[in-house]
Protein backbone atom coordinates (compact mmCIF):
# COMPACT_ATOMS: atom_id res chain seq x y z
CA UNK A 1 0.00 0.00 0.00
CA UNK A 2 1.36 3.47 -0.49
CA UNK A 3 1.74 6.38 1.52
CA UNK A 4 0.88 9.50 0.27
CA UNK A 5 2.89 11.39 3.85
CA UNK A 6 6.24 10.65 5.35
CA UNK A 7 5.69 10.37 9.22
CA UNK A 8 9.12 12.16 10.38
CA UNK A 9 11.19 9.63 12.71
CA UNK A 10 10.80 11.09 16.26
CA UNK A 11 13.95 12.25 18.15
CA UNK A 12 14.59 11.54 21.84
CA UNK A 13 16.53 14.52 22.52
CA UNK A 14 14.60 17.19 23.62
CA UNK A 15 16.20 21.00 23.28
CA UNK A 16 15.47 22.65 26.50
CA UNK A 17 17.12 26.31 26.39
CA UNK A 18 18.68 27.90 23.46
CA UNK A 19 21.16 31.03 23.89
CA UNK A 20 23.83 32.51 21.87
CA UNK A 21 27.20 34.25 22.86
CA UNK A 22 28.79 36.65 20.34
CA UNK A 23 27.49 33.85 17.33
CA UNK A 24 28.25 31.08 19.10
CA UNK A 25 24.90 28.35 19.95
CA UNK A 26 24.34 27.01 23.24
CA UNK A 27 21.97 24.56 23.60
CA UNK A 28 20.93 22.76 27.00
CA UNK A 29 18.89 19.57 26.27
CA UNK A 30 18.34 16.44 27.59
CA UNK A 31 17.88 12.70 26.17
CA UNK A 32 17.38 8.97 27.61
CA UNK A 33 20.48 7.20 28.83
CA UNK A 34 20.42 4.26 26.12
CA UNK A 35 21.40 1.79 29.54
CA UNK A 36 19.12 2.85 31.84
CA UNK A 37 16.56 5.45 30.24
CA UNK A 38 17.54 8.22 33.09
CA UNK A 39 17.35 11.46 31.78
CA UNK A 40 20.92 13.48 30.97
CA UNK A 41 21.81 16.95 30.45
CA UNK A 42 24.13 18.41 28.19
CA UNK A 43 25.01 21.44 26.67
CA UNK A 44 25.88 21.98 23.25
CA UNK A 45 27.93 24.61 21.97
CA UNK A 46 27.66 25.32 17.81
CA UNK A 47 29.10 27.68 15.66
CA UNK A 48 28.43 26.67 12.26
CA UNK A 49 29.77 23.35 11.21
CA UNK A 50 31.87 22.66 14.71
CA UNK A 51 30.37 20.66 17.64
CA UNK A 52 30.83 20.52 20.92
CA UNK A 53 29.21 18.46 23.69
CA UNK A 54 28.99 19.11 27.71
CA UNK A 55 27.35 16.51 29.86
CA UNK A 56 26.04 18.17 32.89
CA UNK A 57 24.01 17.20 36.59
CA UNK A 58 20.50 17.93 36.63
CA UNK A 59 21.37 20.44 39.51
CA UNK A 60 24.01 22.47 37.10
CA UNK A 61 21.23 22.18 34.83
CA UNK A 62 18.93 24.57 36.56
CA UNK A 63 21.10 27.46 36.33
CA UNK A 64 21.93 26.61 32.51
CA UNK A 65 22.51 30.57 32.18
CA UNK A 66 25.82 30.62 34.62
CA UNK A 67 27.11 27.07 32.84
CA UNK A 68 26.60 28.58 29.39
CA UNK A 69 28.16 31.72 30.71
CA UNK A 70 31.10 29.73 31.97
CA UNK A 71 31.60 27.86 28.85
CA UNK A 72 31.67 30.77 26.83
CA UNK A 73 34.82 32.43 28.91
CA UNK A 74 36.39 29.39 29.31
CA UNK A 75 35.81 28.22 26.00
CA UNK A 76 36.80 24.81 27.53
CA UNK A 77 37.30 21.81 25.13
CA UNK A 78 34.93 19.00 25.14
CA UNK A 79 37.75 16.56 26.67
CA UNK A 80 35.19 13.95 27.80
CA UNK A 81 32.93 13.63 24.65
CA UNK A 82 35.58 13.41 22.42
CA UNK A 83 37.64 10.44 23.79
CA UNK A 84 33.75 8.99 24.65
CA UNK A 85 33.45 9.38 20.79
CA UNK A 86 36.73 7.55 20.21
CA UNK A 87 36.31 4.83 22.26
CA UNK A 88 32.83 4.33 21.28
CA UNK A 89 34.28 3.67 18.02
CA UNK A 90 36.93 1.37 18.53
CA UNK A 91 34.34 -0.62 20.19
CA UNK A 92 31.81 -0.85 17.76
CA UNK A 93 34.54 -1.97 15.42
CA UNK A 94 36.37 -3.97 17.48
CA UNK A 95 34.94 -8.25 17.61
CA UNK A 96 33.46 -9.24 20.52
CA UNK A 97 35.31 -13.13 20.39
CA UNK A 98 38.03 -14.45 22.48
CA UNK A 99 40.87 -13.00 20.28
CA UNK A 100 39.37 -9.35 19.97
CA UNK A 101 40.19 -7.72 16.18
CA UNK A 102 39.40 -4.80 14.31
CA UNK A 103 36.36 -5.49 12.01
CA UNK A 104 37.88 -3.85 8.82
CA UNK A 105 36.03 -4.82 5.69
CA UNK A 106 34.54 -1.33 5.34
CA UNK A 107 37.99 0.78 6.85
CA UNK A 108 40.51 2.09 4.92
CA UNK A 109 44.59 0.93 5.32
CA UNK A 110 44.66 5.16 6.79
CA UNK A 111 41.46 4.94 9.36
CA UNK A 112 42.97 1.26 10.49
CA UNK A 113 45.96 2.82 11.11
CA UNK A 114 45.00 5.86 12.73
CA UNK A 115 42.60 4.09 14.72
CA UNK A 116 45.36 1.49 16.04
CA UNK A 117 47.69 3.95 17.12
CA UNK A 118 44.78 5.68 18.90
CA UNK A 119 44.20 2.69 20.83
CA UNK A 120 47.83 1.82 21.92
CA UNK A 121 47.68 4.96 23.28
CA UNK A 122 44.62 4.93 25.16
CA UNK A 123 45.43 1.77 26.34
CA UNK A 124 48.27 3.24 27.91
CA UNK A 125 47.03 5.92 29.10
CA UNK A 126 44.25 4.27 30.37
CA UNK A 127 46.18 1.96 32.79
CA UNK A 128 48.24 5.16 34.10
CA UNK A 129 45.47 6.83 34.83
CA UNK A 130 45.82 9.38 32.32
CA UNK A 131 42.54 9.53 30.28
CA UNK A 132 40.72 10.62 33.76
CA UNK A 133 43.40 13.07 34.12
CA UNK A 134 42.61 14.35 30.99
CA UNK A 135 38.93 15.06 31.38
CA UNK A 136 39.12 15.87 34.75
CA UNK A 137 41.55 18.94 33.84
CA UNK A 138 40.46 19.90 30.81
CA UNK A 139 40.46 23.74 31.18
CA UNK A 140 43.66 23.89 32.29
CA UNK A 141 46.60 25.17 29.86
CA UNK A 142 49.46 25.20 32.60
CA UNK A 143 49.49 21.53 32.36
CA UNK A 144 51.75 20.09 30.17
CA UNK A 145 49.44 16.59 29.25
CA UNK A 146 46.10 18.83 29.29
CA UNK A 147 47.69 21.55 27.25
CA UNK A 148 49.09 19.24 24.43
CA UNK A 149 46.07 17.16 24.30
CA UNK A 150 43.90 21.06 23.62
CA UNK A 151 47.06 21.83 21.46
CA UNK A 152 46.81 18.92 19.24
CA UNK A 153 43.11 18.89 18.93
CA UNK A 154 42.64 22.99 18.06
CA UNK A 155 45.07 22.30 15.27
CA UNK A 156 43.21 19.62 14.15
CA UNK A 157 40.16 21.73 14.43
CA UNK A 158 42.14 24.53 12.60
CA UNK A 159 43.07 22.12 9.47
CA UNK A 160 39.54 20.89 9.34
CA UNK A 161 38.10 24.41 9.54
CA UNK A 162 40.29 25.78 6.47
CA UNK A 163 39.63 22.60 3.96
CA UNK A 164 36.32 21.12 4.75
CA UNK A 165 34.07 23.89 6.47
CA UNK A 166 32.86 24.65 3.05
CA UNK A 167 32.13 21.40 1.34
CA UNK A 168 30.56 20.65 4.55
CA UNK A 169 28.13 23.57 4.90
CA UNK A 170 27.44 22.68 1.28
CA UNK A 171 26.27 18.94 2.33
CA UNK A 172 24.27 20.41 5.01
CA UNK A 173 22.43 22.66 2.73
CA UNK A 174 21.95 19.67 0.23
CA UNK A 175 20.93 17.25 2.94
CA UNK A 176 18.26 20.16 3.67
CA UNK A 177 16.74 20.82 0.43
CA UNK A 178 16.23 17.28 -0.31
CA UNK A 179 14.52 16.64 3.09
CA UNK A 180 12.31 19.66 2.52
CA UNK A 181 11.26 18.82 -1.28
CA UNK A 182 10.98 15.05 -0.53
CA UNK A 183 7.59 14.82 0.88
CA UNK A 184 6.54 17.14 -2.49
CA UNK A 185 8.17 14.63 -4.56
CA UNK A 186 6.34 11.88 -3.04
CA UNK A 187 3.33 13.72 -3.31
CA UNK A 188 4.07 14.78 -7.03
CA UNK A 189 5.27 11.22 -7.71
CA UNK A 190 1.76 9.86 -6.72
CA UNK A 191 -0.48 12.25 -8.25
CA UNK A 192 1.34 11.38 -11.73
CA UNK A 193 0.81 7.48 -10.62
CA UNK A 194 -3.06 7.59 -9.83
CA UNK A 195 -3.39 9.83 -13.09
CA UNK A 196 -1.78 7.33 -15.35
CA UNK A 197 -3.31 4.70 -13.56
CA UNK A 198 -7.55 6.20 -14.24
CA UNK A 199 -6.04 6.69 -17.66
CA UNK A 200 -5.46 3.42 -18.17
CA UNK A 201 -7.98 1.98 -17.00
CA UNK A 202 -10.64 4.03 -19.00
CA UNK A 203 -8.63 3.02 -21.85
CA UNK A 204 -9.39 -0.58 -21.14
CA UNK A 205 -12.38 -0.07 -20.02
CA UNK A 206 -13.14 1.24 -24.05
CA UNK A 207 -11.02 -2.05 -25.57
CA UNK A 208 -13.29 -4.72 -23.09
CA UNK A 209 -16.03 -3.09 -24.58
CA UNK A 210 -15.14 -3.87 -27.82
CA UNK A 211 -13.45 -7.39 -27.17
CA UNK A 212 -14.28 -8.81 -24.38
CA UNK A 213 -11.07 -11.48 -24.71
CA UNK A 214 -8.84 -9.00 -23.44
CA UNK A 215 -9.83 -9.01 -20.18
CA UNK A 216 -7.96 -12.17 -19.67
CA UNK A 217 -5.35 -10.73 -21.57
CA UNK A 218 -3.17 -7.83 -20.16
CA UNK A 219 -0.04 -8.02 -22.54
CA UNK A 220 -2.25 -7.57 -25.33
CA UNK A 221 -3.81 -5.04 -23.61
CA UNK A 222 -1.45 -3.37 -22.69
CA UNK A 223 0.17 -3.17 -26.18
CA UNK A 224 -2.80 -1.87 -27.35
CA UNK A 225 -3.08 1.12 -24.67
CA UNK A 226 0.17 1.73 -25.59
CA UNK A 227 -0.22 2.33 -29.25
CA UNK A 228 -2.34 4.94 -28.23
CA UNK A 229 0.30 7.49 -27.18
CA UNK A 230 -2.18 9.56 -24.61
CA UNK A 231 -1.33 12.22 -23.22
CA UNK A 232 -1.65 11.29 -19.14
CA UNK A 233 0.83 8.49 -19.96
CA UNK A 234 3.30 10.79 -21.64
CA UNK A 235 6.22 11.42 -18.90
CA UNK A 236 8.87 14.55 -19.24
CA UNK A 237 11.82 13.39 -21.65
CA UNK A 238 9.06 12.66 -24.28
CA UNK A 239 8.69 8.91 -24.12
CA UNK A 240 5.42 7.00 -22.68
CA UNK A 241 4.94 4.31 -20.13
CA UNK A 242 5.80 1.16 -21.94
CA UNK A 243 3.83 -2.46 -21.73
CA UNK A 244 5.29 -3.22 -18.56
CA UNK A 245 4.39 -0.15 -16.32
CA UNK A 246 1.36 -0.15 -18.29
CA UNK A 247 0.21 -4.06 -17.46
CA UNK A 248 1.28 -3.30 -13.73
CA UNK A 249 -1.40 -1.03 -13.95
CA UNK A 250 -3.80 -2.83 -15.32
CA UNK A 251 -3.14 -5.24 -12.74
CA UNK A 252 -2.97 -3.02 -9.44
CA UNK A 253 -6.51 -1.89 -10.91
CA UNK A 254 -7.77 -5.31 -11.51
CA UNK A 255 -6.95 -5.91 -8.04
CA UNK A 256 -8.71 -2.89 -6.61
CA UNK A 257 -11.57 -3.70 -7.95
CA UNK A 258 -11.67 -0.80 -10.70
CA UNK A 259 -13.30 -3.42 -13.31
Amino acid sequence: MENDTITPKKSSVEIVITNKREGVTYDLYTKPCSCCEELLYFIGRADGARISCFQISEERSENAEKVIDELHESFSIDTKALINCLETTMDEITSNDDFPRFLTDELSNYRIRALDRARLIMKRFSMEGKIDYLAANADSIDDDLVAAFTLGYLASENWWTINHEDAVFEAYRQREAREAGRPRAVDARLRIGRRSRQAVVNAARKLYEKESRLRRNDSKTAALIAQLKLQELRKHDGTYLGNDAIVKHLRAARDANSF
